[in-house]
C-alpha cells in the first residue's frame, strides 16, 4: 500500500516538475552542443591483404595450425603440464580476482543509474521555551538522478568496456603462459639433448686417452697428441658443467610456471614438442582475434565513453527525492500515525568550479587520444611480429636443410677418417678433429630445430592463437 501511494505521488510531482524541465531543456540542449567533445580523426595503419609462406603442407597441417595452441603439437606430458599451470600458476589465480573486481565495478555503475531506496528510523529531542520534546519518525526515502544526458549511461558503458577488456587481457595472460611453457619445454629438451651429446663426446675422449696412454710407451703416440686430448677432455667437462647448470635453471623456470617449488623434480624431456608448420597463406584479418589487440580497442572505447561522461558533467543535473513516513511523539504510536510525504525535484547547473570539471573532461580527452596512438602502435607491432616470424621461418627452413646435409656429410667424413686411422693414414688428432666437426654439426642442427619450434610458437601468438579454439 505504501508503495502504491508513493508511486501515485511521484507521478503527480513529475508532471509538475516536467513543466520546469521543459523550460530549461532548450537551453540545456544548446549548452550540451557547446561542451560536446570535438570528434577526433583516427586512422588505422593499412593492413596487407594476406601473407604468403613458401612451404609445402597438407590441408590437415593447415587446420592443425589454425585452431589453437594445443593443436599445434601432440604431447600428452606437455598437455598435462599446461593443465596444471592453468590451475596453479600464481599470476593466473591472481588475475581471476582482478577480473571479478572489474565485473563488480560494472555492477556498481549499473546501480548508480537506478533509484536509491532507504529505510529510515529517526529519533529526535528538541529543547524550546515550551520545554523538551521528542519525536519518532519511520519511513522510506528515495533519491534518483534522472540521466537525461546519458552521463551515467556513458560511465556504465565505460565500465562494461573495461570489464570486457579485462576478460581479453586474462585470455592474453593465459595464452602467454601456455606459449611460454611450451617454449621452456623445448628449451629444456634441447639442453638435455645437447648434454647427452656432449657426454657421449666426453666418454669417447676418455676412451681415447686411455688408448693413447697405452701407445705412448711404444712411441706410437706423441706426447703432444696426449696433451691435446687432455685439453679436449677439460673443455668437454666445462661444457658439461655449463649445460647441467642450464638444465637446472630451465627446470626451475618450468616448475615456476606450473606453480611449484623450484626444488620439485620435473620430468626432463628428451624430444622437442614438434610444432606444426604455418599455413601457406594467412589472411591479415586474423590479427583482429588477438586478445591484446581487442584489449587495447576496448580500453580505448572505455576512455571514449569516459570522455563523453566528463563533458556531460558540465550540463545540468536533475535529481528527484522523496520521503513517505510516519511521525509520532512515542514509538508505539507510529503504527497509528497517518502517512506523510515530501517530494523535491531539483535542477542543478554547475557554474563555477574553478575550471575543475572542464579540466577533468580535457584530461579524459587527451588520455583517450594518447591511448589511440598506443592502440595504433599495437596494431603495427602485430603486423611486424607476423612478418618477422614468417621471415624467420623461411630462413630457418633453408638453414635446417643445409645443416642436415652438413650432418650427413660430416658423418660420412667421420667413417672415412676412422678407416684411415685404422690404416695408419692419419693420426689420432686428425680423427679427433673430424669427430668434433661431426658433433658440432649435430649440435647446430639440434639448436636450429629448436629455434624453428620456438619461432612457430611466437608466430602462433602473433596470429592470435590461444588455448581456446578460434
Amino acid at each position: 500500500m505504501l508503495k502504491t501511494l508513493f508511486e501515485n505521488l511521484l507521478c503527480k510531482q513529475l508532471s509538475v516538475l516536467s513543466r520546469g524541465i521543459l523550460a530549461v531543456s532548450l537551453t540545456c540542449v544548446l549548452s550540451s552542443c557547446a561542451v560536446a567533445p570535438t570528434p577526433l580523426e583516427r586512422e588505422l595503419p593499412v593492413l596487407p591483404k594476406q601473407w604468403n609462406v613458401q612451404v609445402t603442407q597438407s590441408t590437415e597441417a593447415y587446420e592443425q595450425f589454425s585452431k589453437s595452441l594445443k593443436t599445434l603439437f601432440e604431447n600428452e606430458q606437455l598437455n598435462t603440464l599446461i593443465e596444471k599451470s592453468l590451475r596453479q600458476n600464481p599470476d593466473i589465480r591472481s588475475f581471476e580476482h582482478q577480473l571479478k573486481t572489474a565485473g563488480l565495478i560494472y555492477q556498481q555503475s549499473i546501480g548508480s543509474r537506478l533509484p536509491q531506496l532507504d529505510l529510515n528510523l529517526n529519533k529526535s529531542r528538541d529543547k524550546s521555551i515550551l520545554g523538551i520534546s521528542q519525536s519518532y519518525q519511520f519511513g522510506l526515502g528515495v533519491n534518483w538522478e534522472i540521466d537525461l544526458w546519458g552521463r551515467l549511461a556513458n560511465r556504465s558503458d565505460a565500465a562494461l568496456a573495461e570489464y570486457r577488456a579485462t576478460e581479453f587481457e586474462f585470455k592474453q595472460l593465459k595464452n602467454q603462459l601456455v606459449a611460454t611453457l611450451i617454449r621452456h619445454w623445448n628449451q629444456l629438451a634441447t639442453t638435455n639433448r645437447l648434454l647427452h651429446l656432449e657426454k657421449e663426446n666426453h666418454a669417447q675422449l676418455v676412451t681415447l686417452i686411455s688408448v693413447q696412454k697405452d701407445k705412448l710407451q711404444s712411441g706410437a703416440v706423441a706426447i703432444e697428441e696426449l696433451a691435446q686430448t687432455k685439453v679436449n677432455i677439460s673443455n668437454s667437462s666445462a661444457d658439461i658443467a655449463s649445460l647441467e647448470a642450464q638444465l637446472t635453471l630451465r627446470q626451475n623456470q618450468l616448475a615456476l610456471l606450473i606453480g611449484k617449488s623450484q626444488l620439485d623434480q620435473i620430468f626432463i624431456p628428451n624430444q622437442l614438442a614438434q610444432i606444426a608448420q604455418p599455413p601457406h597463406s594467412i589472411p591479415a584479418d586474423v590479427l583482429a582475434r588477438r586478445p591484446d589487440i581487442k584489449t587495447m580497442f576496448l580500453k580505448l572505447e572505455s576512455l571514449d565513453y569516459q570522455t563523453r561522461a566528463s563533458y556531460k558533467a558540465l550540463l545540468p543535473n536533475i535529481n528527484l527525492s522523496g520521503n513517505l513516513f510516519r511521525s509520532a511523539e512515542k514509538s508505539e504510536a507510529l503504527s497509528n500515525s497517518p502517512n506523510l510525504w515530501s517530494f523535491v525535484g531539483a535542477i542543478t547547473q554547475p557554474l563555477f568550479y574553478g575550471g575543475r570539471l572542464k579540466a577533468a573532461a580535457e584530461i579524459d580527452k587527451h588520455n583517450a587520444q594518447a591511448h589511440w596512438w598506443q592502440y595504433k602502435k599495437s596494431v603495427l607491432n602485430a603486423i611486424t611480429e607476423v612478418e618477422n616470424s614468417l621471415s624467420t621461418e623461411q630462413a630457418l627452413n633453408r638453414q635446417i636443410k643445409q645443416l642436415r646435409e652438413a650432418k650427413f656429410q660430416s658423418q660420412q667424413v667421420l667413417e672415412i677418417s676412422k678407416q684411415k686411422y685404422r690404416d695408419g693414414s692419419i693420426n689420432i688428432l686428425d680423427l679427433v678433429f673430424v669427430r668434433q666437426q661431426a658433433i658440432n654439426s649435430e649440435a647446430r642442427l639440434i639448436q636450429a630445430n629448436a629455434a624453428q619450434m620456438d619461432n612457430r610458437i611466437l608466430l602462433a601468438l602473433a596470429l592470435g592463437l590461444g588455448i581456446e579454439e578460434s
